[in-house]
């Protein structure tokens, strides 16, 4: 699978390994951590290398009139952030969703305006919980917009709040 944001983006260490190595060294980290125990032989499930993760925090980005998914450069780069165009790793469900969604942001200022970062939780079903997270004070404005969302997004539950709360 191939990332243009890899060794950029700070979020995944292991994604030039190949899979069946990853899995290893993280076996080997698990069982490391439970080395003091009385553990029975490890029985590891592995799947897909792609469209893997149920689970995702993306900061958002905005310049002018366009919003985009970003993340944390990685520590030995410097401080900022990179824009995120997709994501190979996250659940079918959020990755066909990104995009949508922030389209959808960008076009209504009362959702876009102090938009800190979006959560996405996914489940097998491909139903997700999408929490908008804002640098400012939530109220019933931004409740009657994502009512509309929601409406456009039907597998979706939205939570919103406001950093920190």
């Amino acid at each position: 699978m191939n990332c243009s944001s890899f060794g950029k983006c700070g979020s995944c260490v292991l994604y030039q390994i190949p899979y069946d190595e990853q899995v290893e060294i993280k076996k080997n980290k698990l069982m490391d951590m439970f080395s003091g125990f009385d553990m029975p032989k490890l029985e590891v499930f592995t799947g897909s290398d792609n469209h893997f993760r149920a689970r995702a925090e993306f900061r958002i980005w905005h310049e002018g009139d366009k919003s985009y998914y970003a993340m944390r450069k990685r520590k030995e780069e410097a401080r900022g952030v990179i824009v995120i165009d997709e994501c190979k790793i996250v659940d079918k469900a959020i990755y066909e969703i990104m995009e949508p969604l922030i389209k959808e942001i960008e076009k209504n200022e009362t959702l876009r305006f102090k938009l800190y970062e979006i959560d996405f939780l996914s489940n097998s079903k491909g139903e997700l919980i999408v929490t908008l997270i804002y640098h400012k004070k939530v109220d019933e404005t931004i409740g009657s917009e994502i009512k509309k969302l929601k409406d456009k997004f039907k597998k979706c539950d939205f939570i919103v709040r406001k950093k920190g709360r």
